[in-house]
């Protein structure tokens, strides 16, 4: 798979901050959820027939960038945020509705990052960079980078 260049760019960032080794590219929200989604809550299957329907679904679903531990587990999915102007894609809203709520059950962080805070990482003239976004995320709890 290539990468959008914006990608490329955080992901260079992420491999700086985590390592190369711990930051995959399009993992499949099934395996960053550890392959199987048994007992998901009712809440979580609104808009899925089955358990076995939001398996699939997960299985064709892919997180931009997984970070994973040393043992290979994931800890972190790092995405941009969707930016809804003119055309809003269903699939992209379905991502954004169950992805966070999935990771959550399994104890896997999700950040969305804004396009307009990430280019002000990208900009030398700003002092903003990565660590600081997701030292104000992890030390205010929330969930979420930039605005949406």
């Amino acid at each position: 798979m290539n990468m959008e260049l914006e990608e490329a760019q955080l992901f260079r960032m992420l491999t700086d901050l985590f390592g190369r080794d711990s930051v995959i590219f399009r993992m499949s929200a099934l395996a960053v959820c550890g392959g199987e989604l048994e007992g998901v809550p009712a809440p979580l299957q609104a808009g899925f027939a089955s358990a076995q329907e939001l398996a699939r679904w997960a299985a064709r679903e892919s997180c931009l960038f997984t970070v994973v531990a040393p043992d290979d587990s994931p800890r972190l999915v790092v995405e941009f945020a969707e930016e809804f102007r003119d055309v809003i894609e269903p699939d992209s809203v379905d991502h954004h509705r169950v992805l966070p709520s999935l990771l959550d059950q399994v104890g896997v962080r999700y950040i969305r990052i804004a396009r307009r805070d990430f280019a002000a990482m990208l900009d030398p003239a700003v002092n903003f960079d990565l660590i600081m976004m997701l030292e104000g995320l992890f030390d205010d709890g929330g969930d979420e980078g930039g605005d949406e």
